[in-house]
């Protein structure tokens, strides 16, 4: 935490979490609002999210909790999806490399053999 000192004004400046940070901020905090997510899906939303605050953590986990569970959502990679789609509501940039090799095909047609 850096305050800027100015004659009127401080203005605090955060560091975000490196990725170790960020991978125990989103166990500690599913775990706390009883989400249960899976490594995969832990170590995937860190990748995806890599400038995310820890307070952005927490209520994009609240967030997508309410959707997730609204809607019965329970494979790893639908999970994956919903917070990609939560994440707009809250302004976090998603990183989208990372997104389209998480959901890239797993096969393709010239690979089938009939």
């Amino acid at each position: 935490l850096i305050f800027y000192n100015t004659p009127c004004l401080n203005i605090p400046t955060y560091n975000l979490p490196d990725d170790k940070e960020r991978k125990r901020i989103w166990q500690v905090l599913s775990t706390e609002f009883q989400m249960g997510l899976s490594d995969y899906v832990i170590e995937s939303l860190v990748k995806v999210f890599p400038k995310i605050s820890g307070r952005d953590i927490k209520e994009l986990l609240k967030l997508t909790g309410r959707y997730i569970k609204a809607r019965g959502i329970v494979e790893d990679k639908e999970i994956i999806k919903a917070f990609i789609s939560c994440a707009q509501f809250r302004a976090v940039e998603a990183d989208n490399k990372v997104i389209e090799e998480l959901f890239k095909p797993d096969f393709t047609y010239d690979k089938v053999l009939f």
